[in-house]
């Protein structure tokens, strides 16, 4: 018995560009729960004032980030937006199984650097390339992860992340887990690194993640109001 979700079905199904908006839209959502984006532009002024922020304002900013929720939110939406942008373009998202079939074998270790199309899944499975709706019994429950997304620039570029972001995102991720295991209140990374961070990711979700999203609206024939409304 299938253990996948009906959501991982949709996303090699008719539904697939349902999956896509919906992952848009959680990836959106998380990233406005960071406390840190949540007071970008205080920390972003205090960072450039002159001769430099004071102490009073350094204490300010770090009172104001919350290092394990900021690194949390930001990772989680971003790996839904790179997600959303491989189940739009027919990309396998889920771990391929392990299997003793050479072919599958080949492939699954092809997935770890670039994405694997539907297409040479069902090719390698065995299965009529038109039949979509066996992919599910080729994958895992578990997707791929991030820090293989942000390893390849096959994957995150296609997602419309830069190389530059995708290193700075790296750096989140690696923090991420650091706090997951053992609270720190602050990292090696310095402070203007980590503020640049914040901003880059709300510049990409703005433009590139907003956009994405509402195309996908339109072309699906949802209602207008389904729309995220542009950032001014």
């Amino acid at each position: 018995m299938s253990n996948h979700s009906n959501e991982a079905k949709q996303a090699y199904s008719v539904e697939h560009r349902y999956v896509s908006i919906a992952l848009l839209r959680r990836g959106y959502g998380v990233l406005r729960k960071a406390p840190g984006l949540e007071n970008l532009q205080h920390a972003k002024e205090a960072l450039q004032s002159n001769p430099g922020p004071s102490s009073l304002q350094l204490h300010e900013i770090f009172l104001s980030i919350d290092a394990t929720i900021d690194a949390f939110c930001i990772c989680t939406a971003v790996e839904c937006a790179i997600k959303a942008f491989l189940v739009d373009q027919k990309l396998v998202v889920h771990s391929i199984s392990k299997a003793n079939d050479l072919k599958l074998k080949t492939l699954k270790q092809r997935q770890k650097t670039r994405p694997v199309t539907q297409f040479e899944l069902l090719s390698a499975g065995g299965f009529p390339t038109t039949a979509t709706e066996r992919i599910i019994d080729l994958v895992d429950v578990q997707t791929i992860s991030l820090s293989t997304m942000l390893g390849s620039r096959d994957y995150y570029e296609m997602a419309g992340l830069s190389d530059g972001l995708a290193e700075l995102l790296k750096k989140t991720s690696d923090r991420r887990n650091i706090e997951t295991h053992y609270f720190s209140v602050w990292l090696d990374q310095a402070l203007s690194e980590i503020i640049d961070t914040y901003s880059k990711v709300q510049e990409y979700f703005d433009s590139c993640v907003v956009g994405k999203h509402n195309e996908l609206v339109e072309q699906s024939g949802y209602p207008a109001s389904w729309k995220i409304a542009q950032a001014s």
